[in-house]
């Protein structure tokens, strides 16, 4: 499944743009950023220290050219939409 996404293509969770691909782990925050949850429950669920998610919301900031967290939850809520 090959979906547009801005920036590039979405194909089984990875998202391509800028000529780099978001990594399993990123794509797997962005799936729960736009499940709606904040970098403390995602810490928590993936078992990870808070400093870890925010590095990762930055990196997948800088691949998807996003320059906001508001503009980073947009993003990951218009692909991955209903809450879990």
């Amino acid at each position: 499944m090959v979906e547009k996404a801005r920036g590039g293509e979405q194909e089984l969770g990875g998202e391509w743009a800028n000529g780099e691909r978001l990594s399993r782990r990123e794509s797997e925050l962005l799936r729960l950023i736009g499940h709606g949850l904040v970098s403390k429950e995602i810490a928590s669920r993936l078992k990870l220290s808070p400093a870890t998610v925010a590095a990762y919301r930055k990196s997948i900031c800088r691949k998807l050219d996003l320059h906001s967290t508001a503009s980073l939850a947009l993003h990951a809520a218009k692909i991955y939409g209903q809450p879990e």
